[in-house]
């Protein structure tokens, strides 16, 4: 039939939701045969009004440009498909990111070339996986200490008024990142919210109903002050069987950030997250742990100590020497932190068997002895296990200087 187009000006759409595209002979709809006549409009990953109001939450990605918040638990589409393994992401510290339009996501920055960047989204999804990140940029966008206490309570400030919600960032209408809260009884989903309460909301909503199995892993990776939102936010999914969230079998922790003894409430952030994380692996998670900076060094190991949790959790010591100081500053040791991302992110489409791991013998006439692999995103999940109740870690002593994995060598030490 000979039917007009859509006016999208006097019928505009009615927002986010399911359409159908019916046709009418008269006042009587005409059916179809074959062919596909509904779409949804999601809530995409970047929109023209991303940065000037609150966006947060869990998107699915069905290629690395193309992000859609999660639409519930029954979405079955190229986004999110719940037959498939799950692999979320979940970012760190963001300070002034919105005032610059940008949040992180699974296309990562080349260290050495701006102009370059990598897609890792592609990697995990030609192998099968649902693509996801949990997005809280912008209550992670203020000073270190207060983006870290979003993720245990509502941090405040000398004159707000009491009972506000969580302090975030958002452009002004001069263009300009500022801070905003809800005052009470305004604040909607975040009303008396934490970072983690909102996470867990979220995995509840798109995630009810998901089983993890031996053939569809649940994976969390965690970056940075990140981790701590993947500690805490998972150890309350593991005390609250009824909420009907799946724990992760897997979590991955890519240099551990926290800050002790600065805390305005006093709180022992080290401490709370050493507990997380031992109820986790008690609870059989797999927990693997990266470092690829001297952060502990860089703040002091009284403020940022972390061993306890590298001593429950199989470790691993990558070194990014490829990324040379023009002069030593914060500049290279952000992007060497940030380096630690896209290595393990990476090292998904390698075999383990890339990773080649020897010991070191003093005493013997060939010092070198090969004793398998080392650690990475390709490592099992049984095998990962086995070196947590282990005695040995890896530090990489070959490849440092070049970003290519293909050269990579650890050694297992004691």
């Amino acid at each position: 039939i000979n039917a007009p187009f859509r006016n999208v000006v006097a019928y505009p759409f009615q927002g986010e939701g399911d359409y159908r595209i019916v046709a009418f002979q008269g006042s009587t709809e005409i059916g179809i045969s074959s062919g596909v006549n509904t779409f949804t409009v999601g809530h995409a990953w970047n929109l023209p009004d991303t940065f000037t109001k609150l966006d947060y939450g869990l998107y699915w990605f069905k290629d690395v440009k193309n992000g859609m918040r999660g639409r519930g638990s029954l979405q079955h589409d190229e986004y999110f498909d719940p037959s498939k393994p799950t692999v979320i992401y979940v970012h760190g510290w963001q300070q002034d990111e919105v005032g610059r339009r940008r949040r992180e996501s699974w296309l990562r920055q080349d260290p050495l070339n701006d102009a370059i960047t990598h897609d890792m989204c592609k990697i995990w999804k030609r192998q099968g996986y649902n693509v996801g990140m949990f997005n809280w940029n912008q209550f992670a966008d203020g000073e270190l200490l207060t983006s870290q206490a979003n993720i245990y309570y509502i941090a405040t400030e000398s004159g707000l008024p009491a009972g506000h919600s969580m302090i975030y960032a958002r452009l002004d209408s001069n263009g300009k990142s500022g801070r905003h809260i809800f005052a009470t009884g305004t604040g909607g989903a975040i009303e008396g919210k934490t970072v983690c309460d909102l996470f867990a909301a979220e995995l509840s909503r798109c995630m009810q109903g998901y089983v993890p199995g031996p053939n569809k892993e649940f994976r969390m990776i965690g970056h940075s002050l990140g981790t701590q939102v993947v500690g805490r936010t998972c150890d309350a999914i593991r005390n609250n069987p009824g909420w009907g969230i799946p724990l992760p079998t897997r979590i991955s922790l890519l240099e551990i950030a926290q800050i002790n003894g600065l805390d305005p409430t006093g709180l022992n952030i080290p401490e709370l997250q050493r507990g997380y994380i031992s109820g986790l692996a008690g609870a059989q998670v797999a927990i693997d742990c990266y470092q690829s900076t001297d952060l502990q060094s860089l703040l002091g190991v009284n403020l940022a100590w972390v061993g306890p949790i590298h001593d429950m959790s199989a470790y691993c010591r990558w070194r990014p020497d490829y990324i040379k100081p023009l002069s030593v500053g914060l500049h290279v040791f952000a992007k060497s932190h940030n380096e630690m991302v896209r290595w393990y992110m990476q090292s998904f489409d390698y075999y383990e068997s890339q990773f080649k791991a020897f010991t070191y013998l003093p005493l013997s006439p060939i010092p070198y002895e090969s004793v398998g692999y080392s650690l990475s995103a390709t490592t099992t999940n049984t095998r990962g296990r086995t070196l947590m109740s282990g005695n040995y870690w890896y530090e990489q002593t070959v490849g440092k200087d070049t970003s290519t994995m293909l050269d990579d060598v650890f050694e297992r030490k004691n």
